[in-house]
């Protein structure tokens, strides 16, 4: 085998392993009743404040009724509001009632509670090794347009 398809199984054996470990193929993440999806979304409006669904189907590449039917239920429920862009009536951006931040604060906190256990063995050393390497692997899929901040 070569040394490529060697690094390539090797990053999908990572992916069998991280995926698990940070709950995410639980069937309500994190014990919210929301789907993985569901909460992604909802964090990335958190992080991208104004955003529009556009760039949401962009980023995370799912389907545009899908995404319309989670924000509209975050609408209902008092989690979004959606409001015409300053830059372009148009379009809706998309940003947190203090509802929907509590609840983002609330994911992220459980989130963090998450990684911390599963790396709960590892030194402050080796979790500065490992997030430079996520660093790396966010650039080079940021580079490839996985997700484009701002």
């Amino acid at each position: 085998m070569r040394k490529l398809d060697k690094d390539i199984n090797l990053i999908r054996r990572f992916n069998r392993r991280y995926v698990p470990a940070m709950q995410i193929l639980d069937r309500t993440y994190l014990g919210t009743g929301l789907s993985a999806k569901e909460v992604t979304v909802l964090l990335e409006i958190s992080e991208n404040e104004g955003c529009s669904a556009s760039d949401l189907t962009s980023w995370l590449k799912i389907d545009k009724g899908y995404l319309s039917r989670v924000l509209s239920r975050y609408e209902r429920d008092g989690t979004i509001e959606r409001t015409p862009s300053k830059s372009d009536g148009r379009v809706l951006s998309i940003t947190l009632t203090k509802k929907g931040e509590r609840m983002a604060a609330l994911l992220a906190k459980q989130g963090s509670r998450i990684v911390r256990e599963a790396f709960r063995d590892a030194s402050e050393a080796d979790i500065s090794s490992i997030a430079k390497s996520f660093t790396s692997i966010l650039e080079l899929l940021e580079k490839n347009n996985c997700k484009k901040d701002g």
